[in-house]
């Protein structure tokens, strides 16, 4: 998923812009590598959260909640920006 949300655009750049009408080569070189982005970055996030007990070095677990606090907010931002923006 990772790699596709990178190459899918990067091979569409030249045939669509991403502001087009929502067709077949506009979803697939565009909106679906974005859905992948999120997607990618949620499941990181879930695995921070998974996996948040089993780290025994409280500094290392109050940075990972910033970390979890701020990569979130920016990851909300982002979805409530395109939601809005479509």
């Amino acid at each position: 998923m990772a790699l596709y949300s990178f190459l899918a655009p990067a091979l569409a750049r030249p045939f669509v812009a991403p502001g087009d009408v929502l067709t077949p080569e506009v979803f697939f070189g565009w909106r679906l590598g974005q859905f992948f982005e999120y997607v990618v970055v949620l499941h990181g996030l879930s695995l921070v959260i998974r996996y948040w007990r089993n780290d025994l070095v409280e500094a290392r677990r109050k940075a990972r909640l910033a970390f979890l606090f701020i990569v979130g907010s920016a990851v909300g931002v982002a979805i409530e920006s395109v939601s809005l923006s479509a």
